[in-house]
């Protein structure tokens, strides 16, 4: 008690020679067990059931639940395929791209290689297989400023001197009248850039089909 005066003199022992002022506190031997002992269960919980990770990135998609890419929706398929093709620069790359959606964890060891199936399928078409070759120049997935800050980007503009071709992948399975309108406003803006011979095409890569512009 900060009150109370304390005399030292009474707390000095003589015959021990010592001095002895209040009283030790021993710990009941419960309490000590209790202190010492070594906790061995620990509360957990898996964190799949109490964790959840939102992306808001748009090039980020979740197909962990999806046997084959076939499953996906229809926007994420398209999603997916875009980018797969957006890293093929010319037909020996297919493998490359493939692997790097898997890296990046886009893809699982089935999906890619069914992807790689289709990408490798799709490129051997006769038609198609030129646009993938080392005799052009190649660029993918570019904006193109238009001023007063409109941009355009085409899927693939392949050129070589003053001939260009422009190639839009549409993934879904079935056709709009607004595709080959978009492809026309690539077509008509590549003309823009000062190339002699302009052409364009919609690869519709699930019905293996392909229309000029």
């Amino acid at each position: 008690n900060g009150n109370k005066i304390v005399s030292l003199s009474q707390s000095w022992n003589k015959e021990g020679n010592y001095f002895e002022l209040g009283e030790l506190k021993i710990k009941t031997l419960e309490a000590a067990v209790k202190q010492n002992d070594k906790r061995t269960n620990y509360p957990a919980s898996l964190l799949d059931d109490r964790l959840k990770l939102r992306s808001h990135s748009a090039d980020y998609f979740d197909f962990s639940e999806a046997e084959s890419v076939e499953t996906f929706s229809p926007v994420s398929r398209g999603n997916i395929l875009h980018q797969l093709f957006q890293l093929i620069e010319y037909k020996e790359d297919v493998d490359k791209a493939v692997s790097q959606l898997q890296f990046e964890g886009k893809l699982d060891q089935i999906q890619a290689e069914e992807v790689s199936l289709f990408a490798k399928e799709l490129l051997n078409d006769s038609a198609v297989t030129e646009w993938f070759s080392n005799d052009w120049t190649v660029v993918n997935e570019r904006d193109i400023l238009l001023g007063k800050g409109e941009v355009q980007r085409p899927d693939r503009v392949i050129y070589k001197g003053k001939e260009a071709i422009v190639i839009d992948f549409k993934f879904g399975k079935k056709k709009e009248n607004s595709h080959k309108k978009q492809v026309l406003a690539y077509k008509k803006l590549i003309q823009q850039l000062g190339f002699e011979k302009v052409s364009a095409f919609v690869l519709y890569g699930k019905l293996s089909e392909i229309e000029e512009v």
